[in-house]
């Protein structure tokens, strides 16, 4: 499917100009394309009470994987003027198990994201309630990117021609477009942690694809770091990209670090924490030892300690929580950020008056009192045992906003005893880069 402006009004042109091919497939008796078997969806899932026929998003499946564009563009037609239904499930299925939004995801996509990984627990209503209010370009991005994921994720690489022919007068353009389908190169996906572009922008990472198929044609493939065995991204469907932040006395310098789909999800690695991973595996992983508990020296050690205050945003006064975990990480500093940055939070500057949203994470409350912080598909984060008593003006703010700036520093940043209200110690800690967070919304009872 076309994946920018330019390529898309050349397939509209081309779609109006196809004439006859375009009926015969809408007749059905142009090609057969045997898409995955997916059964009709069950509505309640998602709130409604109706099932959606899934039969012609499997054709159209079928068609992107052999390649023919005549049926895609029609099957798609279909798809975009019939139940909504259809995209949410077909989207919703394979972004609820992704680690992110991708490579250059559309501002769609970005937005859908969270909500797919927020129904993997069953609860479809935000994904469909989503899909049913986007305009008609909006829908034909998500369905665009949602196929392009499905056709990685399908069949093996087809031979011979793209489609199975059947009695049709498929034009010479639609034999053209199945030529030049069977000779490309099979794409790879690549897939990426969150907090990857935080550490070396987005344009770097956006190149990092190329960089190993660069390698590859120049006779020195990619290894993975987990395995030691070469990568073949011209073969694989899906590879894997990391990051590992390795110390350096000039500073940190950043490596990429590529996997097997099958040998780990994609993340943020401090360089000591990959050393132990390899060496849990069998792997050379050299002397490098553990960085100790990353604790500043000569400060005492602190329990985990939680703030309430309030911050004001360009959004107006909004509940703020500042999370403090007692032990330190087992990787120091670097590990504490590379674990933080690959759940998806992010570098907070305190004079920033919008900070990023994060809708990945949740605070939940209890009668007003905080008993968690929890991740989407990832479960619990931090927990309060009976939960934490919040103050009046902090749930007076959660109510209006029903969102909380939420503060996560290392282990002995604040003392509360040196430092009450924690204002010199977190200004300190956001000027070295150690405080990471954003604005992340609230579920439950605020009172």
């Amino acid at each position: 499917m076309p994946e920018n402006h330019r390529k898309k009004d050349k397939a509209r042109r081309r779609k109006q100009a196809a004439g006859a091919s375009y009926t015969s497939v809408a007749a059905g008796t142009a090609h057969r394309h045997a898409g995955p078997p997916i059964e009709p969806v069950d509505g309640s899932g998602f709130g409604v009470e109706r099932t959606a026929d899934m039969r012609i998003a499997s054709a159209l499946i079928g068609a992107c994987l052999e390649g023919c564009k005549p049926c895609q563009r029609s099957l798609a037609d279909k798809v975009l003027a019939g139940d909504r239904l259809v995209v949410a499930s077909l989207a919703g299925s394979i972004y609820a198990v992704l680690p992110s939004a991708g490579l250059n995801a559309s501002p769609t996509v970005e937005a859908f994201y969270p909500l797919a990984r927020d129904s993997r627990d069953g609860d479809g209503r935000e994904v469909l309630a989503y899909v049913e209010g986007l305009g008609a370009q909006e829908l034909e991005d998500l369905l665009e990117a949602t196929l392009d994921l499905w056709s990685v994720a399908g069949a093996p690489m087809p031979g011979g021609k793209g489609c199975r022919e059947e009695p049709s007068g498929a034009d010479d353009a639609g034999r053209d477009d199945e030529r030049r389908f069977a000779s490309a190169t099979w794409s790879c996906a690549y897939l990426v942690s969150a907090g990857m572009e935080e550490l070396v922008g987005r344009e770097q990472l956006a190149a990092l694809p190329q960089v190993a198929e660069a390698s590859v044609a120049g006779g020195e493939p990619i290894v993975c770091h987990l395995c030691d065995e070469l990568i073949d991204v011209l073969a694989e469907s899906v590879v894997h990209i990391g990051l590992t932040i390795v110390p350096n006395s000039g500073g940190e310098v950043v490596v990429p670090v590529w996997t097997h789909a099958g040998c780990g999800r994609t993340r943020v690695w401090a360089w000591s924490a990959l050393a132990q991973e390899r060496r849990r595996r069998g792997l050379d992983a050299g002397e490098q030892p553990l960085p100790g508990n990353g604790r500043p020296v000569d400060t005492k050690r602190v329990e985990d300690f939680t703030m309430f205050s309030v911050a004001r945003l360009s959004g107006g006064i909004f509940p703020l929580l500042v999370v403090q975990p007692g032990e330190p990480h087992e990787h120091g500093l670097d590990g504490w950020r590379a674990d933080l940055l690959s759940y998806g939070l992010k570098p907070v500057d305190l004079n920033n008056p919008d900070p990023a949203v994060v809708p990945e994470w949740q605070a939940r409350l209890e009668r007003g009192r905080l008993t968690a912080i929890t991740r989407s598909g990832a479960g619990t984060w931090y927990e309060q045992v009976g939960g934490h008593p919040t103050p009046g003006g902090w749930r007076q703010a959660a109510r209006r906003t029903r969102s909380v700036l939420l503060l996560v520093v290392p282990a002995g940043t604040v003392d509360p005893d040196a430092d009450p209200d924690g204002r010199s110690s977190l200004a300190r800690a956001a000027q070295a880069g150690n405080v990471l967070g954003g604005v992340v919304p609230v579920r439950g009872s605020v009172s």
